[in-house]
């Protein structure tokens, strides 16, 4: 690590870099990035405040940069909302006539147990390649 202020660098280990600081050095790694700052650094009040106005503006901006996205996510979760209401009213559609269907067929198979008459003969003329049904 490096000590380094205005065009002077020296080379310090640990021991020496508090006594660097105090003289108003900045740490720096071997690729000049900083470490540590020097506590005795200081800026003009004028660089200071342009610095604040600059980070002020850029909230302000980033502030109604989230506020947008936040009514069009709320347009998107409310058109998905209707979406679903839409197709809960068609699948409870479906689902009645899948039960009315099934009430149908069951009425049908019924009528077709009760029109043909179980006597020995039918019962006796089943083939079991036929699922049970009666060959003529």
């Amino acid at each position: 690590m490096y000590a380094k202020k205005d065009n002077k660098i020296y080379k310090v280990d640990e021991i020496s870099k508090d006594t660097y600081l105090k003289k108003g050095f900045d740490i720096v790694d071997e690729d000049g990035e900083l470490i540590e700052a020097s506590p005795s650094k200081t800026i003009a009040y004028s660089e200071h405040l342009k610095i604040v106005n600059d980070l002020n503006e850029k909230l302000k901006s980033t502030k109604n940069d989230l506020k947008s996205p936040d009514k069009k996510v709320q347009k998107e979760i409310d058109d998905l909302k209707l979406k679903n209401n839409e197709l809960s009213e068609k699948l409870e559609e479906a689902e009645g006539a899948i039960k009315s269907l099934t009430n149908e067929k069951n009425e049908l198979e019924n009528k077709l147990n009760e029109s043909i008459p179980v006597t020995e003969e039918n019962s006796n003329k089943t083939d079991g390649d036929n699922n049970g049904q009666v060959q003529e």
